[in-house]
């Protein structure tokens, strides 16, 4: 009998030397996946972000979301809001490095 449950899993994604946190969420025969990559501002425990995934999930899409920042990185920003004053600055499109 096939499981109707669905799978959430904390994960971390290693990129250029930093660990980013994320959850990977997946229901039963996933169709597809969606990834949300969060910045400053907004995290991956975002009462909107999550009610957007769930919706998601209800449709059969399973969900990355991840941190942008690493963990050290959204402490500072959540006390001096350093980190997003610099990155509103950052022209569209740019990348950080």
């Amino acid at each position: 009998m096939p499981s109707h449950t669905i799978q959430h899993d904390e994960v971390q994604i290693q990129a250029a030397g930093a660990v980013l946190d994320g959850t990977l969420t997946l229901p039963p025969d996933a169709r597809g996946l969606v990834i949300f990559a969060h910045g400053s501002g907004s995290n991956r425990f975002s009462s909107r972000n999550r009610s957007v995934a769930e919706t998601l999930h209800q449709s059969g899409l399973g969900t990355l979301l991840f941190d942008l920042l690493t963990a050290q990185e959204n402490r500072i920003d959540e006390l001096t809001g350093t980190i997003a004053s610099t990155l509103s600055g950052c022209p569209s499109g740019s990348q950080a490095r």
